[in-house]
């Protein structure tokens, strides 16, 4: 579970989790860009992996935040190439209606 103090003023609930039932393997792929609720998994069943992400970006968040997360999306392949990702979560892009 991934709660950042840095992007959250909240003292109990959100922040960001990824559950992985117990047949498949898990990996917590090192947080990348600490100001922004998002965590990345790998997960294999031995003969296939896959990375599945989970991300918050709270309403009236930065642009910052949001280059942040682009960032981290575009440096997984290159540490994990060939790998599927599966990225959910709830955006808030301002302007959007």
């Amino acid at each position: 579970m991934d709660k950042n103090s840095n992007t959250s003023f909240k003292k109990k609930g959100g922040g960001v989790v990824v559950l992985v039932r117990s047949l498949l393997s898990a990996e917590l792929i090192c947080h990348l860009y600490n100001d922004v609720e998002h965590l990345f998994v790998l997960v294999s069943n031995g003969t296939s992996e896959f990375i599945v992400g989970g991300v918050y970006l709270p309403p009236a968040s930065s642009t910052e935040a949001f280059e942040a997360h682009d960032l981290a999306i575009e440096e997984l392949p290159l540490l994990h190439p060939d790998v599927p990702m599966y990225i959910c979560g709830n955006y808030n892009v301002p302007g959007a209606s």
